[in-house]
């Protein structure tokens, strides 16, 4: 899938000289590795470079501020700390582990995108963000939101603390979400999950669909929710608003659970006695 995508935006960008848009660039990420994601970057049209320098400076004191709050488990980890608490206190060591050391982020960030079902949740629209780089280069639209400008990162003396704040949030949001992800999707197959307790009356046979709302769930589960649905206005929201899509996931969490509970929302048993443990 992937790599029929990426051919795609690359016979655009020969034939047309199009910049691949984020979906493609995902694609293009996934076959080529996020350096070509950075070199395309090169070639954006100047107003939209103006814009994205625009917000870089009107974003800093949020990410400065950020990059000072080490509590992610808590602000956007809570409800599936609570699904998972013994994985939970595992991801939170990580997380501490990955603040001093890039070296072991980039280890569990090169396995967490080797696992046997990344590809699988990724597709399904997971959310998992870019840890960036001891240069402070990350990938655009690829970043938690609280952390979306990438200046205060270049700064001599803040700038290290700021990389190691967003590499260490990153690396438990991402672990978390795919932790829980896999431990209920092996559920869902009929495998044996130590990390998470298997559901009862659970479907053999998982469709698209079901992954797709998992995946949903994930993600308004851990603060990444639908935003305002257009990306220049979440880019402005979060200057002006902070976090558009944390905080539209605290209203978008109760209101698609409740609607799959009361079938207003299709979805499997499955699917809907999940929303009914995370929403306890």
């Amino acid at each position: 899938h992937e790599a029929t995508n990426a051919g795609f935006a690359i016979r655009d960008m020969y034939l047309t000289g199009r910049i691949p848009q984020k979906a493609e660039m995902d694609s293009l990420a996934e076959v080529f590795g996020p350096g070509f994601r950075m070199f395309a970057n090169r070639f954006r049209s100047k107003p939209e470079k103006v814009r994205k320098a625009i917000l870089d400076v009107m974003g800093m004191p949020i990410t400065t501020l950020s990059s000072f709050d080490m509590s992610a488990p808590f602000r956007q980890g809570y409800f599936l700390m609570a699904r998972m608490p013994v994985q939970g206190a595992k991801n939170m060591g990580r997380m501490s582990k990955a603040f001093f050391s890039e070296e072991y982020a980039q280890q569990l960030d090169i396995a967490l995108h080797e696992s046997q079902n990344f590809r699988r949740f990724k597709r399904a629209g997971a959310f998992f963000g870019d840890i960036g780089t001891a240069a402070g280069t990350k990938v655009a639209g690829r970043s938690d939101e609280i952390y979306f400008s990438s200046l205060p990162q270049r700064l001599p003396i803040f700038g290290p603390v700021i990389r190691a704040s967003e590499r260490a949030y990153t690396t438990f949001l991402n672990q978390m979400r795919y932790d829980y992800m896999n431990g209920i999707y092996k559920g869902w197959k009929g495998g044996v999950s130590s990390r998470i307790p298997l559901i009862s009356k659970a479907p053999r046979v998982v469709t698209k669909k079901d992954l797709q709302q998992l995946a949903q769930l994930a993600n308004y589960s851990t603060g990444r929710g639908p935003g305002l649905g257009v990306d220049a206005l979440n880019d402005i929201a979060q200057v002006g608003f902070y976090a558009p899509k944390l905080a539209t996931s605290r209203f978008a969490l109760p209101a698609v659970g409740t609607g799959q509970l009361l079938g207003i929302v299709k979805a499997s048993s499955a699917m809907r006695w999940e929303q009914a443990r995370i929403l306890a």
